[in-house]
């Protein structure tokens, strides 16, 4: 079901039982669903009937790490592109218009703002950074980040640890950055 901003969707399923053991097969549609159409299948073992919290199973990063500048990556930057891998980067990439990570600004001493199509983060207690790493506090993740530089252009590659990330298992994914 779309929710009008194409980051909620149906996923089929189905529950079968194999050799005594519960599965569920998940058709799963994560973030580049909406630019390629390409699904996942996501298959789970039951292992009891507890109820979890979502903080209960989410992946959670050492998010305390201390405070190191880097003053290459000082400055606002402007959200140019998402890739699957870091080896999808290309600088032939013509930038995209409707991507959910706007922009992000790393200031000195550690403190940084992110804009998205739908929310404004500043303030310590949500989030930090240190040299190498975007620190998210109100989920606990650790971005890893690095800067190319190709042909006199700064770029900045960044992990995007969705949900699919903290509660599905998979592999994070990036957004490409260039300064404003």
């Amino acid at each position: 079901m779309d929710e009008g901003d194409g980051s909620s969707y149906v996923e089929p399923y189905k529950l079968e039982e194999l050799d005594g053991r519960k599965v569920l097969f998940v058709e799963h549609k994560p973030y580049e669903y909406r630019l390629t159409g390409k699904t996942d299948w996501v298959v789970m073992e039951k292992v009891d009937s507890k109820r979890y919290t979502p903080q209960e199973i989410a992946r959670k990063d050492r998010i305390d790490l201390p405070f190191v500048s880097d003053e290459a990556v000082i400055g606002k930057w402007i959200a140019h592109g998402f890739c699957v891998t870091k080896e999808q980067f290309t600088t032939e990439q013509e930038p995209l218009d409707d991507l959910y990570w706007k922009s992000i600004e790393f200031l000195p001493g550690g403190s940084c703002i992110s804009d998205y199509a739908d929310w404004h983060i500043e303030g310590d207690e949500l989030q930090t950074w240190t040299k190498g790493y975007l620190l998210r506090k109100w989920n606990s993740c650790a971005c890893a980040y690095e800067l190319k530089t190709v042909d006199g252009i700064d770029y900045l590659i960044i992990e995007w640890k969705s949900g699919d990330y903290r509660w599905g298992g998979f592999d994070t994914n990036y957004y490409v950055f260039t300064r404003d």
